[in-house]
This record gives C-alpha cells, sequence and structure tokens, in this order.
C-alpha cells in the first residue's frame, strides 16, 4: 500500500481511537487515501533533495515517524471533535518543521541524494554541408 506507512501502522498509533475515527471496512478507501496524502506531502518536501521514495533503512525509519505524526493529524480532523488535540497539532507542526528543514538541507537522512542537475555538457554539433569531394571511389588510383 504505502511506501511508508500501511494502515496497521496507523492503527497501533491510533490505538483505541482508531475505531471511532475509521469505520473499517467502509472508510477503507478514506484510509488509504489518507495514507497516500500524507506519504505524497513527505515525498514533496523530501523530492527537493532525496530520490523518493526514499529506500535507505534508517531513512524510512525516520520518514515513517514523520508521516504517522501527519496521519494521526489527518485522521483527528476526520473525526467528529472540531478542534485537534494539542499534542497531535504540535506533532504535524514539528513533522512539518522537520520536512522543512530536510528540503533545505539543514537535516539529513543519510541516504542517496538526487544528483545535481548539470547544466551544459555534452552536445552535438550537426553541419549541414556539399557532399565530400574526396571519397573512396573518386580517390580511386591514387
Amino acid at each position: 500500500m504505502g511506501d511508508y506507512i500501511v494502515q496497521a501502522d496507523i492503527e497501533r498509533r491510533l490505538r483505541d481511537h482508531f475505531d471511532s475515527l475509521y469505520d473499517l471496512p467502509t472508510d477503507a478507501d478514506d484510509l488509504d487515501q489518507d495514507i497516500t496524502s500524507v506519504e505524497a506531502e513527505a515525498n514533496a518536501f523530501l523530492g527537493r533533495r532525496y530520490q523518493v521514495p526514499v529506500t535507505a533503512t534508517q531513512a524510512v525509519r525516520y520518514v515513517k515517524k514523520i508521516c504517522l505524526d501527519l496521519a494521526e493529524e489527518t485522521a483527528y480532523a476526520r473525526g467528529e471533535s472540531p478542534e485537534l488535540p494539542e499534542k497531535i497539532k504540535r506533532q504535524a507542526d514539528n513533522a512539518r518543521k522537520q520536512l522543512t528543514m530536510i528540503a533545505e538541507g539543514k537535516i539529513s537522512l543519510g541516504a542517496a541524494s538526487v544528483p545535481e542537475r548539470q547544466n551544459g555538457g555534452a552536445a552535438a554539433i550537426i553541419v549541414d554541408a556539399d557532399d565530400p569531394e574526396f571519397t573512396r571511389d573518386r580517390m580511386k588510383g591514387f
């Protein structure tokens, strides 16, 4: 399903609150959509510095924690309460700050970064000219 998180991760994070926020199997598509949108948000930041999805083990663990913080916020936002719990709000804000710092290069994931774009480089020169005067057939006998 997801590159960093799956349904079981969200169930573990939300514990007793999961069933009140997601009514499975009815809300299965909503849960998949939430996972996809959270990972897309993370990849939007990560893609500035790294090939996404990141695959280095340590990097995936770190990104997973960030995605779970964002997924928890997303799950509570779909709940009946008009207010997000303060703890959830702080965690999500912190996750976005970390993503911003990763995108700016202030935090390294230790994964292979996206290669720098090269300007210029090899080029081909195409010349439009007359037919050659000294061909193999014309040079016979010399």
